[in-house]
């Protein structure tokens, strides 16, 4: 049997996957920002399961990251505290991340979500990193890239708002969290978010 029609189909499968994620990506940034300069944007806070909002929102990128070509995996520390946040939210600011890992990671590479307790003086915290192995950030270029409007990494040659990243940060630090990254050209770059026990 002839197996170039199901290749063109999967083809055009996974086009019209990456063309919806991205456009469900700008339309979201715009909503948000929109909020943001309205001072509408709500947090509804509560306890709950760190774990599940790490699942949820890899969960919802898997299918984009397969038609690249990329491993998506999610690590939970065991006995992970719960977080006092907006679940809604902090799935938003993964997927966030995650999609900007999935544009920035060639095909073939991985992404690695984890989940761990902090400890000594950052106990009353819960990290969550997003790791890739995607080209990565200079270092002069890693304190412009929270502000608004701003795109720096290389990658693919793709549309976006600018403000995915300035609209996560805003949501991390407006739920009491806080969240850095670190990169190198040609090493990848990790997300981490922290967000309150």
């Amino acid at each position: 049997r002839d197996a170039k029609p199901d290749d063109a189909g999967k083809g055009i499968l996974n086009t019209a996957i990456r063309n919806s994620e991205r456009l469900n990506s700008i339309v979201t940034d715009i909503l948000d920002f929109s909020k943001l300069q309205s001072g509408k944007l709500v947090f509804h806070q509560e306890n709950v399961t760190a774990g599940e909002i790490a699942k949820e929102a890899a969960d919802s990128m898997k299918a984009w990251a397969g038609s690249k070509g990329l491993a998506l995996k999610v690590t939970l520390e065991p006995e992970v505290s719960r977080v006092y946040a907006d679940k809604r939210r902090t799935v938003q600011i993964l997927i966030n991340l995650i999609s900007n890992a999935i544009k920035f990671t060639p095909q073939g590479g991985s992404i690695e979500i984890s989940v761990h307790n902090g400890r000594g003086t950052q106990a009353g915290f819960v990290f969550f990193a997003v790791k890739d192995s995607g080209f990565g950030i200079n270092k002069t270029d890693q304190a412009r890239i929270f502000e608004k409007f701003v795109q720096v990494a290389s990658g693919e040659k793709i549309g976006g708002t600018g403000l995915g990243l300035a609209i996560t940060k805003a949501m991390v630090v407006m739920q009491g969290g806080r969240i850095i990254v670190e990169s190198e050209p040609g090493r990848g770059s990790t997300f981490s978010v922290t967000m309150p026990a």
